[in-house]
């Protein structure tokens, strides 16, 4: 019998050490930015609050912090609560721009700002923030943060009815109007329309106090008006006489606008039909 030896290469210590050496070692300032509103739902012209969470995961300073912020358009107020250094506010082209100097931030520190928005108008108002460092990020990925707020206005709905909605020539008709803000904000400058047919004998309108009425002859159309405002769960009646002396079927459309921005429109017109023999 015979034996086959192998040799088998023994590592040093130069190789040994190669063979254990692991990644490197972390370097620069590893930045977080979180973002949060106080609320996602608001009514126009209210002021929301931002809050803004910068930490430093390190492992070395951040040196000479930026955190910006630029609010979509329609802005009606600003307002910086606290947490910079140095902070700049403007507003350029309708939209808020916001940065915040938050100097150096060592390693495992956090530092909290908050800035409060307003808008003018109705809409979905999604914005996106970031922050930066003189000091390179390993991890830019989570340097930048969203929210999003939804400003809502005057929800005014219509509805219209008719009573009774048939009879025998002569009949006389009482068309109902029911003008409800649904809210949130309270609805300026209302105005209700309809136009009735040749044929129909418009009477005395009875409105609520603060609201105008008038029909005229030529155009054959109702106009009902007020300044307001109609809260928010408050309810208008308005109600017209009508005499159709002709028989045939007689259906008409009326409308409801708001100055107060509306972000529901397809509940601000309503019908009713009559039919008379």
């Amino acid at each position: 019998m015979s034996l086959s030896l192998a040799l088998v290469p023994v590592l040093g210590a130069a190789g040994a050490a190669g063979a254990a050496e692991g990644p490197k070692p972390k370097t620069g300032a590893d930045l977080k930015l979180d973002k949060e509103a106080e609320k996602s739902r608001t009514t126009t012209d209210e002021l929301v609050t931002y809050t803004y969470t910068v930490t430093n995961h390190g492992p070395e300073t951040a040196a000479n912090t930026i955190l910006t912020d630029y609010i979509q358009p329609n802005v009606s107020g600003i307002d910086l609560i606290g947490g910079c250094d140095v902070a700049e506010l403007g507003i350029i082209n309708g939209a808020a721009r916001f940065r915040c100097f938050l100097g150096d931030i060592a390693p495992g520190a956090t530092e909290t700002v908050q800035f409060s928005v307003a808008h003018a108008d109705p809409g979905i108002y999604p914005n996106v923030a970031t922050v930066v460092s003189d000091t390179p990020d390993p991890d830019p990925r989570n340097n930048e943060a969203k929210a999003k707020v939804v400003v809502a206005g005057a929800d005014v709905k219509l509805e219209k009815t008719a009573d009774p909605t048939s009879g025998t020539a002569p009949t006389q008709v009482t068309y109902t109007y029911t003008v409800t803000n649904k809210g949130p904000s309270a609805a300026e400058f209302l105005q209700l329309t309809d136009r009735f047919p040749e044929g129909a004998d418009v009477g005395t309108v009875v409105a609520p106090p603060g609201w105008d009425c008038a029909f005229a002859e030529p155009s054959r159309q109702l106009f009902c008006s007020t300044e307001g405002p109609l809260a928010p769960g408050e309810t208008a009646t308005i109600q017209v006489p009508v005499t159709y002396a002709t028989p045939g079927t007689y259906r008409n459309v009326a409308d409801v606008n708001v100055l107060t921005a509306d972000p529901n429109l397809l509940n601000n017109r309503d019908d009713a039909t009559v039919t008379v023999s």
